[in-house]
């Protein structure tokens, strides 16, 4: 069973993370800085599901401009969750603090994991959980803003608690239904979906097969659905448009000379005003092997470009997220396109945090590589987060972020927790440890 009881250090640090969430959600009623383009799609969906029965995420009063793209840009679970929140009373203020009752909950977890291995640290290590909680300020940031972020990052450590505590022998339904849900939170998620029947069989090898194979069938039936309301047969269009809109068009920007065709810019229209002239499906596939084109063209220099984004994930210190924090949409430039040059103009408190943060991911970085030689630590368990965590940074590639590195980042900042006990030498032990 979960325990509720904290030890009174835990007990500090969730004062503390609760302090933080409120603080900032208090703010964020003031400033109203928590809105980004896909928050606008997804405020989108909810209203066109909850009124029309459609899960379109543009503006459907606007006929003349339907994109059909839009039909399956973003899954369902978020645009519903908004429907239970923003849509009946149309307010943001009961979104941002249902997010923070579940990122409060996700520390907890956090916390609660960790007090497995050592129920009552000692100050240092206490003080060093607080300095990695300090600066990994992402999931408070996201909590506050209307993104499917944190449902996600919430999800996912749900599953790896209750894994690491045993606790997935008597939760075999619950395991089931957060593989599922993961899906339709976030499209990056839905391929793993049709691998967890191994995974499932590997933790239940006997039950029902057909509750094993009700992830995959549950995805297998929504893209049937998609197809019916788009005559395409994917899961999320967004696949798509990122293979074309990001990691085409920003290949050729970094490999533009005089044998291209075309410049990115005109790349990019071209491709865009053949949406006019074919219909959905034709144009899917025309601009799929557009951009497939562009990257065979220049396998070399896509496979660094590719590889570059994964790593930055891992160290990209929350660049988006801060400053749209501190000023709004209004503000579109990223690592993505500008590098480091982004940040050449910030001010030295800008400057201070980017530096803090990405100091917290680097730390959390090494402190989770530290946590694969752990001998305490079955194989499987170091397996499965490698695993985890490179196919995020893999699949993400080039558009490689932080908030697309916030699903593991809570597994990162407990593997480095029980890094930390080894390196201080405290005494710890691990208690129900998937097997």
């Amino acid at each position: 069973m979960i325990t509720l009881q904290l030890g009174p250090k835990f007990k500090l640090l969730m004062l503390v993370v609760t302090v933080l969430h409120l603080g900032l959600y208090f703010t964020q009623m003031q400033t109203m800085h928590y809105d980004t383009a896909d928050s606008i799609e997804y405020k989108n969906a909810a209203e066109n599901l909850a009124v029309y029965g459609k899960l379109y995420c543009g503006d459907l009063s606007n006929v003349e401009d339907k994109d059909s793209d839009l039909i399956s840009k973003r899954p369902i679970a978020y645009p519903v969750f908004l429907i239970l929140t923003y849509v009946p009373i149309g307010g943001v203020w009961l979104i941002l603090l249902l997010q923070n009752l579940i990122s409060i909950f996700t520390y907890f977890l956090l916390f609660n994991l960790i007090q497995r291995w050592v129920s009552n640290p000692n100050l240092l290590f206490t003080i060093i959980l607080l300095a990695l909680i300090l600066l990994i300020p992402s999931p408070i940031i996201y909590a506050n803003m209307v993104m499917s972020e944190c449902l996600l990052t919430a999800t996912v450590f749900t599953l790896f608690y209750l894994l690491m505590s045993g606790e997935y022998k008597h939760r075999r339904l619950l395991i089931i239904c957060l593989v599922t849900i993961t899906a339709f939170i976030k499209p990056v998620m839905f391929p793993l979906v049709f691998i967890s029947p191994i995974f499932l069989f590997y933790l239940y090898p006997k039950g029902s097969i057909i509750l094993k194979l009700l992830p995959c069938t549950t995805v297998l039936a929504y893209i049937i659905f998609i197809h019916s309301l788009s005559g395409v047969y994917t899961f999320s269009s967004i696949s798509g448009y990122n293979l074309a809109h990001y990691n085409a068009y920003q290949l050729l920007n970094r490999v533009q000379n005089d044998t291209l065709p075309a410049n990115s810019e005109k790349w990019l229209d071209n491709v865009i005003l053949e949406n006019n002239k074919l219909n959905y499906p034709d144009y899917v596939k025309f601009r799929g092997k557009s951009a497939i084109d562009i990257l065979m063209q220049f396998p070399l220099q896509y496979s660094i470009f590719h590889l570059k984004g994964a790593l930055l994930m891992l160290i990209d210190p929350g660049n988006f997220e801060y400053k749209i924090l501190m000023y709004g949409n209004v503000y579109r430039a990223g690592y993505l396109d500008k590098g480091l040059a982004a940040v050449k103009n910030f001010s030295q408190i800008n400057l201070t945090y980017l530096l803090l943060s990405g100091l917290g991911k680097v730390v959390i970085l090494i402190g989770t590589l530290l946590y694969m030689y752990n001998r305490k630590v079955p194989r499987q368990v170091k397996l499965g987060i490698l695993g985890y965590i490179l196919y995020m940074v893999s699949i993400t590639g080039p558009i490689g972020a932080n908030r697309f590195g916030l699903p593991f980042v809570f597994i990162m900042v407990y593997c480095t927790a029980i890094s930390t006990l080894s390196l201080l030498g405290i005494k710890y032990f691990s208690t129900k440890l998937i097997e």
